[in-house]
């Protein structure tokens, strides 16, 4: 096909052809995205269209993160590092101490455990993470709520 351009004297011009063939595609609807764009190449074409790329997220889901994160962190070297004083403040019981104290450095390091998780994720724009962080705030805090009511009764 190229010999018979060359022969008749014209030069095949690909930018021409490119432009032709978009407008083509865009009469026929073919390869259009859902905004009516079309597709520039094969690839994207193949790809596809990400909603991930156009996702917003609320502004104070960051906020949060970043709260939760930091909220974890210090309670988890709070009862680590001092685990009678947690105890002490947070039950009020000046009891024997000394078996207390393993279970809490336990819980001290569960909560060190989760406030990295809860790091990592401050930067994430991924919905599945998101989502997967939230489901375990909340189990969390469901669950730290049941035991607290259960522990005064």
């Amino acid at each position: 096909m190229d010999e018979l351009a060359k022969s008749s004297g014209r030069e095949k011009h690909s930018s021409g052809d490119l432009h032709s063939r978009l407008k083509t595609r865009k009469l026929l609807g073919v390869g259009e995205t859902d905004d009516g764009d079309v597709h520039r190449s094969k690839l994207s074409q193949i790809l596809g269209h990400s909603d991930q790329l156009y996702v917003r997220l609320p502004p104070g889901l960051k906020i949060w993160q970043l709260v939760l994160a930091l909220i974890f962190t210090v309670i988890a070297l709070w009862a680590f590092i001092f685990p009678s004083h947690l105890y002490e403040t947070t039950f009020g019981d000046t009891s024997d101490d000394k078996h207390i104290v393993l279970p809490i450095r336990l819980y001290g390091i569960t909560l060190i455990c989760l406030s990295l998780v809860f790091w990592f994720m401050v930067k994430a724009v991924d919905k599945e993470l998101i989502r997967l962080l939230l489901l375990c705030s909340i189990i969390y805090f469901t669950l730290h709520t049941i035991g607290k009511v259960k522990g005064q009764s």
